[in-house]
């Protein structure tokens, strides 16, 4: 399970851009043309990690953040392996930067998400409705705006 920062938490921006599936608390500074894919730049404040495996994974403070490293780095490497194309890994690799750039700027706060993250599943276990849109709910109108072409053709 992925948990990224909240709005406001470890991702500084410069100026919002529509960031389409991009997670919640995500905002991108800036993006510059290059042929037909974007680069695109996050900053983050200090202290954060060098954007190398190795160094991203030894910045997350928590072992649940580590295991779901763990966990997930040879699936996207094996899907890019059977693919040739290696952008999971670089998606995998900067979602993980961001994780651990909160998780070194705000430790506790990693540990109060999980934390959230475990009162939910109890509450989920006893039965007890949680506040908030249904999960298929949130997926349908997702999967709505990306099927809405934008003012300039491309899909959100």
């Amino acid at each position: 399970m992925l948990i990224l920062p909240a709005p406001g938490k470890g991702v500084r921006a410069t100026r919002p851009l529509r960031t389409g599936s991009l997670p919640t608390g995500v905002n991108l500074p800036s993006r510059e043309p290059i042929g037909e894919e974007a680069k695109v730049v996050i900053t983050a404040p200090e202290p954060r990690p060098d954007r190398t495996l190795p160094a991203i994974r030894a910045a997350l403070s928590h072992p649940r953040d580590r295991e779901g490293f763990d966990a997930g780095l040879p699936v996207v490497v094996e899907q890019a392996q059977a693919a040739g194309d290696w952008r999971g890994v670089e998606e995998f690799t900067q979602t993980w930067w961001i994780i651990a750039c909160v998780s070194m700027q705000d430790p506790e706060d990693r540990q109060r998400v999980w934390d959230t993250v475990d009162d939910i599943q109890r509450k989920i276990e006893r039965g007890e409705e949680i506040p908030g849109v249904p999960l298929d709910e949130v997926l349908a109108r997702r999967a709505a705006r990306r099927e809405t072409p934008t003012p300039d053709g491309e899909r959100s």
